[in-house]
């Protein structure tokens, strides 16, 4: 059962609330967070441009002349989602990407993504309007795109889609340094990296996408797919799981899945509950091996 959260006034505790909805409105919510990829190559497929006037739907996606495009790796909060808690920061995530949309010139890099819904996946050049060469930067970096920027400001996190894996790791480098200094979102105790060898600190995650950090216990594999467990008893601990489609791609790429036990990782994704929080590895960049 998954369970919607509600927040006291006077003080910080949590009240479980086991919330009237089915389990497909719950499931539907959980992969609108999610994407497919139909071919992802490197490369942007191609260019465009859009109107004068796009406007954010919240703090990754955005709308134009009746088109909604979502920036790629990248999620941020969304108003709709069945636990208050995961729309904490949503207004503010959602006014940074209005008023980048507002700032910089409407190019847009078109990918071979869509989400389940056939949301197209793109990314948007940091060109400032009236000048083609000029690039945003934020503390002395440079960067190009508008999600390094958001990233940069705290204003979401890294959700890995493309197949770009070199861009996607200079994101989650961008995202690290926010992280450290609390920008933005990471300010919020709601979005701290969350425990994964703590049950009791990770047992809220569950309906919503988060980050957690821990040293994986045991590494099994059942049918082609794999579990990485953080507890002694995987029917109550936190468990990250690997499809077997998805464990077979990065078992080519060279992926040493038994190598991960005892090492200390770092993943994300849409926490479950399954005989604990379990969470869905569905990008090889969900995944980062931290040092000792």
């Amino acid at each position: 059962m998954i369970y919607l959260y509600e927040k006291h006034q006077k003080d910080d505790r949590l009240n479980l609330i086991q919330p009237n909805i089915s389990r497909r409105t719950i499931l539907s919510l959980m992969m609108s967070q999610s994407t497919i990829a139909v071919a992802a190559p490197v490369l942007a497929k191609a260019n465009s441009v859009i109107s004068k006037t796009p406007k954010a739907i919240n703090g990754y996606q955005f709308m134009d002349e009746g088109n909604i495009y979502q920036l790629a790796d990248i999620i941020g909060p969304q108003k709709e989602d069945l636990n208050i808690n995961n729309r904490q920061y949503e207004q503010f995530s959602k006014a940074a990407l209005n008023q980048a949309l507002q700032t910089h010139a409407h190019t847009v890099n078109h990918l071979d993504i869509k989400n389940r819904w056939g949301i197209k996946i793109v990314r948007l050049p940091l060109i400032k309007k009236n000048d083609k060469q000029e690039k945003d930067r934020i503390n002395g970096n440079n960067y190009g795109y508008m999600t390094q920027m958001l990233l940069a400001q705290g204003h979401g996190r890294v959700n890995p889609q493309s197949d770009d894996h070199e861009f996607i790791q200079q994101l989650l480098q961008i995202e690290d340094r926010a992280r450290q200094k609390q920008k933005g979102l990471w300010a919020l105790k709601w979005y701290r990296v969350r425990n994964a060898n703590e049950l009791d600190d990770a047992r809220d995650s569950v309906g919503g996408f988060h980050v957690f950090s821990g040293v994986v216990k045991k590494v099994g594999a059942y049918k082609g797919r794999r579990f990485l467990n953080f507890g002694e008893d995987y029917n109550e601990d936190v468990t990250a799981t690997i499809s077997s489609r998805d464990a077979r791609k990065w078992i080519k790429n060279d992926f040493d899945f038994e190598a991960l036990e005892g090492q200390r990782i770092r993943f994300r994704g849409v926490a479950e509950w399954i005989n604990g929080p379990s969470i869905a590895l569905t990008h090889s960049q969900t995944l980062e091996i931290l040092q000792q």
